[in-house]
Parts: structure tokens; C-alpha cells; sequence
């Protein structure tokens, strides 16, 4: 049976790894663990004319690397990310396609039907809370790209949807 101060020196020992660094990582000393590449596929699946789908690497990042994105956070948008202080996670959001390219439906991060040249499209709203909404402003409203609004630790965005007729104009 581990006593308390046994328990007590693994958790510090931990701890002081985490803050410290570990050599396996190109970051050293700013990440302990760093888990999955930025952008990098985890699974794809590719069943075309059918069906496609998409779904990035998980990211997960132990030591001080957590704190780029403020002291405490949870949001939700293209990505589910969330951190506290020494740890972050950002799971992006998986894309399936249904159809062939001409007639299609997508459903992920990026939403969309597609007939014939016609595109109508609607990404995901994004939401923030937490310490890294607040960085520009503390209240705000805006029209740009869509509609959005900053309070105290919370930030909202609706994006407006999208309309592509398939029309490559170039000169």
C-alpha cells in the first residue's frame, strides 16, 4: 500500500516533469508531452462516389506549451479544445461527404448541400469560454463574416451561411 507521503512525492515528482520537460519533444523544455501533429489525418475513409470522411489528429499537450491559449478555457468551433493550467486538448471536428461531387451533402465542421453547380453552405457557430476570449476587447459586437458578440469570459460567433454558384471567373 503507497502511504501519503509516498503519494505525495510521485505527484510532486510529476509535477516538477511536467513544468520541467522532458527530451521528447523538439520543444523541450516547453512541452513535458505533446501528443498528435497539427493537422495531420487520423482516419480517412474514401468510398467515392458513395460516401468520404475525414478526421484529424487529436492533439493533446502536457507542460507549459498549454498556456498559448490563455490560463483556462473550453470552446467549441472547428475544433473541441480545452485547457487548464500544464494540459490542453483540441479534437478537430470529423467532415463526412455523401454523394458524388455534383450532388452532395456534407456534415462536419463545414456544413453543406451541393446540386449540380450550387453550392448553399453553413459552417459551425463557434463558441469560447474562458481567460483567451478577452484578449481584443471586453464587450463587442460584430457583423463582419457573420454575427458575434464578446462578453466577459464568453465569446459567441454565428457566421453567415454561403451561396456558391460554381462561377470561376478569371482574367
Amino acid at each position: 500500500m503507497i502511504s501519503n507521503k509516498q503519494m505525495k512525492n510521485i505527484m510532486l515528482g510529476a509535477l516538477a516533469l511536467m513544468i520541467v520537460g522532458c527530451n521528447a519533444t523538439k520543444e523541450y523544455p516547453y512541452n513535458a508531452v505533446r501528443v498528435g501533429e497539427t493537422g495531420a489525418d487520423a482516419m480517412t475513409v474514401d468510398l467515392a462516389p458513395v460516401m468520404t470522411a475525414q478526421a484529424k489528429m487529436p492533439e493533446l499537450t502536457v507542460g507549459t506549451g498549454s498556456f498559448e491559449h490563455g490560463l483556462a478555457n473550453a470552446g467549441l468551433g472547428k475544433s473541441l479544445t480545452a485547457n487548464v493550467p500544464l494540459v490542453a486538448v483540441d479534437v478537430p471536428v470529423p467532415s463526412v461527404t455523401v454523394g458524388p461531387e455534383k450532388l452532395n451533402a456534407t456534415v462536419g465542421a463545414e456544413n453543406s448541400v451541393t446540386i449540380g453547380s450550387l453550392t448553399v453552405g453553413q459552417d459551425l457557430p463557434s463558441i469560447g469560454i474562458g481567460t483567451d476570449v478577452n484578449k481584443e476587447k471586453v464587450f463587442d459586437l460584430s457583423l463582419k463574416g457573420g454575427v458575434g458578440i464578446t462578453l466577459p469570459l464568453i465569446s459567441l460567433y454565428v457566421p453567415w451561411p454561403t451561396l456558391d454558384t460554381g462561377d470561376d471567373t478569371e482574367e
